[in-house]
């Protein structure tokens, strides 16, 4: 499906929809836009901490068709571009087809069915607080941004939720967008305080990001692509070979964007694929093509590989088109055996799976998640890139990697229902443990620490839980987006692109500095308060290095006495302890 509309369900980090277990449930009010819903006999309640809404009230409030489907105790939910099904007694619900989970079972009160909206409702896009001082669901109908995180080979992208992009690391080519060029080179050296080292904002208004080799791609909210960085070979579809330090728009219309190597596609909002770089249906012909062209129609979402695309058609049906051993189409043919250069291409886009919501490439391996959850890849497999347990030279056709899957992100990594991060498959061949994130390992092949190998194995391992969002390349570095809006970072680090204001070809220091939040702070390398959500007579702020209460009033206040004010909101008291990654509730002055 679009990333634009769903698919990560469009999370805005709050705390959440919470009440006491005594509250009554005439005490308790919804409210869309600030107008409060009637709900006509049955109020909402709160069962097993959480409040449950009637269905039917709130949605049918907000556009939606309700229907009810009595023998098989199910709601669903049309509007446009969104069918949401809620079953009685289910722990999960599904919007276009893929699986959320519900904290608490969607079930009948009052003759009413009754759920916790709050998923349901940001999974079709809108923002959910709760007003504890009057007792208020609220409800807001102004989308959000869904975190988003893109990595190239050396440089990385962050999208917030309030729609500004943030770019940092390697910017030879102008793949950071700001109208320079300038790179830190890879020796093992430190290169301290430099902006393009820390996330720097460089637009507003964007809703889709991706990151190919030494460029990127953006779209905003009126469907208008950007590209900028390297461009040799067309992969900016701006109709030159001319690299660009600043965005240049591209076409317009468009809901989807990816990129891989130097590969570009986009899909509009009439279903139509587009295609611009190198030519993936003729490799080793020097052809590219430096401006869009039409590829296919009914596409909903796609994946740009090395020497191949995927295509899911709004149907389910997953599509490829490039080199043969990359397309899971491998038929055991030893004239097709699978080796990079010579390889037969397939010109046409030719049908490999069914059933497919959702498609990722990390250069030539590739998954698919199925509209039930399950997760298939295929490709190379010598480092136990797919997952399946084995170190299979190539993995010919889809083999099943594993279950509950909500989301796949490039790097090898899934996204599990209960939020979970799931990831496996060698991660670099030049760093130690210390780089490889909480549960890498090494394996010695060599006799010094440059000939060590780093793997999460070969089958999938939980890396960490309460995840939005990630991005990572297998032989790079890796981006991960948690509930907070912490943005996490770990892996190469020789062009700065970990965003930790330093450039350090191995990251040989203290393992702690490899995991530690990287924050989307402004470009003057002053740390400034991240609004998340709306709190009424409140904001938050994420805790970084070095902060302390009083350092923290000072910054917010410009008075370090208001402390005080902290410690209370947030419950503290003068001998409490907090780490980096707290969330602080600071009351406004």
């Amino acid at each position: 499906m679009r990333k634009i509309l769903a698919a990560t369900l469009a999370v805005v980090m709050i705390l959440g929809i919470f009440a006491p277990m005594g509250l009554q449930a005439n005490e308790i009010r919804v409210t869309i836009d600030g107008v409060t819903v009637d709900f006509e006999g049955q109020p909402p309640v709160i069962v097993g901490g959480r409040t449950l809404v009637p269905v039917r009230g709130v949605f049918e409030a907000l556009g939606f068709d309700v229907g009810w489907n009595q023998p098989t105790q199910t709601a669903t939910l049309v509007r446009n571009d969104f069918t949401v099904v809620i079953s009685i007694g289910s722990a999960n619900f599904t919007t276009n087809g893929a699986s959320y989970p519900l904290d608490v079972p969607a079930q009948i009160i009052g003759n009413r069915t009754m759920l916790p909206i709050r998923a349901v409702l940001e999974s079709v896009g809108y923002y959910v607080d709760w007003n504890q001082s009057t007792q208020t669901v609220l409800v807001s109908t102004t989308r959000v941004t869904t975190p988003k995180v893109a990595v190239g080979n050396n440089h990385s992208m962050a999208l917030h939720t309030d729609g500004s992009l943030w770019v940092w690391g390697d910017n030879a080519f102008g793949q950071l967008g700001n109208g320079r060029t300038t790179r830190y080179g890879a020796q093992d050296v430190i290169v301290e305080n430099n902006n393009e080292l820390r996330p720097i904002r460089i637009m507003e208004g964007i809703v889709d990001i991706a990151a190919g080799i030494d460029f990127s791609l953006a779209v905003n909210t009126n469907g208008e692509l950007f590209a900028w960085g390297r461009n040799d070979i067309g992969q900016l579809g701006d109709g030159t070979r001319t690299n660009r330090a600043t965005p240049v728009k591209i076409m317009d219309d468009v809901v989807f964007v990816d990129a891989g190597g130097f590969t570009s596609i986009a899909i509009t909002s009439d279903g139509q694929l587009w295609q611009w770089g190198n030519d993936v249906t003729r490799w080793g012909h020097n052809e590219n093509f430096p401006s869009p062209r039409r590829l296919m129609s009914n596409v909903m979402t796609a994946a740009a590989g090395s020497g191949h695309i995927l295509m899911v058609t709004n149907n389910n049906r997953l599509y490829g088109i490039g080199m043969v051993q990359n397309l899971g189409i491998y038929d055991g043919n030893p004239n097709l055996s699978p080796v990079w250069q010579g390889s037969p291409h397939v010109t046409q886009p030719t049908h490999i799976m069914s059933n497919v919501q959702a498609v990722v490439s990390n250069s030539q391996t590739s998954f698919a998640l199925t509209t039930g959850g399950r997760m298939y890849g295929w490709g190379p497999n010598s480092l136990g890139d797919i997952g399946i347990g084995s170190n299979e030279f190539w993995i010919n056709l889809p083999q099943f990697v594993m279950a509950d899957v909500r989301e796949i992100f490039t790097g090898s990594m899934a996204l599990r229902n209960d939020g979970s991060l799931w990831i496996w498959g060698a991660i670099d061949d030049a760093f130690d443990n210390r780089i490889a994130g909480p549960g890498g390992q090494t394996e010695e092949v060599g006799g010094s620490l440059m000939d060590n190998i780093v793997r999460y194995g070969n089958s999938p391992v939980r890396l960490m839980d309460n995840v939005i969002a990630a991005a990572g390349i297998g032989v790079g570095h890796y981006l991960v987006v948690d509930r907070e809006l912490n943005l996490y970072a770990w892996g190469r680090n020789q062009f700065g692109q970990l965003g930790t204001g330093r450039v350090n070809a191995y990251e040989h220091g203290e393992p702690d500095e490899y995991w530690t939040p990287i924050y989307l702070v402004e470009d003057n390398n002053e740390a400034s308060p991240v609004r998340i959500g709306s709190m009424t007579g409140s904001r938050i702020y994420i805790v970084q290095a070095g902060d302390t209460l009083w350092s923290i009033a000072q910054r917010i206040f410009g008075d370090g006495e208001r402390y005080r004010d902290i410690l209370e909101a947030n419950g503290f008291t003068d001998t409490s302890l907090f780490t980096v990654g707290t969330a602080l509730i600071i009351p406004d002055a």
